[in-house]
This record gives C-alpha cells, sequence and structure tokens, in this order.
C-alpha cells in the first residue's frame, strides 16, 4: 500500500467525525512505519477537522504504528489501548491527549448493532425455524386442496342429475 492509499483511507474514515467533540484545539500526528512510510498529521481546532499530508511538529501526541494498524484505529475497527498494550503502537507525547483522538473515530463511525445474547440468538433460530415450518405447512395444505378439486368435481357431477331440455 502507497503513502498516498494510507493517507487518503484514513481521511476517507475521519470524513463524517464530529469536530466538536474535541475541546480546544488537539493534533495528532501519524507516523507510518514499514510499507508506505511516511506522516501525516490530524488538527482539530474550533471544531473544524484537518486531515493534511505533512509533518507537524507542534502535535500534541504522535502515533506509531504500521499502515494497517493505523487504518483500523482511524476506522474504529481496532482500539488505540487495544494496539497499545499489544505493542503495534507506540505513542510519542502527551498519551492522554492521544486517548481524545478515539473521541473523533467514534463521532465518524456508524453506530454498532449491540451484541446480541445466546437467548436472543436462540430465539431468532427458532423464529425462524417456525416460519419455515409455517411454510410448508401452507404448501402441503394448497397441494391437498389442488389434489382434491377434480375428485370434489368429479364427484359433484356423478351426483348431479343430467338436465332435460323441453322441447317448446
Amino acid at each position: 500500500m502507497t503513502y498516498q492509499e494510507i493517507y487518503t483511507k484514513v481521511k476517507d474514515a475521519l470524513k463524517n467525525a464530529d469536530g466538536s467533540v474535541i475541546d480546544g484545539k488537539l493534533a495528532i500526528e501519524f507516523d507510518i512505519t514499514g510499507e508506505g512510510e511516511g506522516k501525516f498529521y490530524v488538527l482539530v481546532d474550533g471544531g473544524k477537522i484537518s486531515v493534511e499530508p505533512y509533518d507537524y511538529v507542534d502535535n500534541d501526541a504522535r502515533l506509531i504504528a504500521d499502515a494497517d494498524t493505523l487504518i483500523k484505529i482511524a476506522s474504529n475497527r481496532l482500539k488505540a489501548e487495544t494496539a497499545y498494550t499489544k505493542g503495534a503502537l507506540k505513542i510519542d507525547g502527551n498519551v492522554g491527549r492521544a486517548l481524545e483522538f478515539k473521541k473523533l473515530v467514534e463521532s465518524a463511525a456508524p453506530a454498532r448493532k449491540p451484541r446480541r445474547t445466546k437467548a436472543q440468538i436462540e430465539a431468532e433460530k427458532a423464529e425462524k425455524e417456525a416460519a419455515k415450518a409455517a411454510k410448508e405447512a401452507d404448501k402441503a395444505a394448497a397441494k391437498a386442496a389442488k389434489e382434491a378439486a377434480p375428485k370434489k368435481k368429479a364427484a359433484a357431477m356423478k351426483k348431479a342429475p343430467a338436465k332435460k331440455t323441453e322441447d317448446k
């Protein structure tokens, strides 16, 4: 992955973020290691968010990681805390301010559905099975009615007396 692709993915991940979740000014520099190596920064100032492909020396913190880790953090698929504890992310500068970046990321991410409990999963499964059984029962009833219809018609024709036409 190239530097430009990494930068673009992070910028796209933050395009719907709400800058008002950050109090004051926050400047976070991203330092990409390995493939696509380079630096860019995210600046939130007065609620306005800027993602620029430059080195930002007056930053609050610098997040250092490979491209995959930084993209996952920016798109809220990986918590920065998890990456940090696993050693995939290094933070230089004010760690507290770096963690504020999480608010920005969460404001950009679509709301996640809450996890379902085992009981909910079982209930949904039972509901689907019941719907399937009802559908099969309806098909069987329709088939039986269709098969019975010609027999009833034939029986009705045998029982009905023939009508005589009267000549005038």
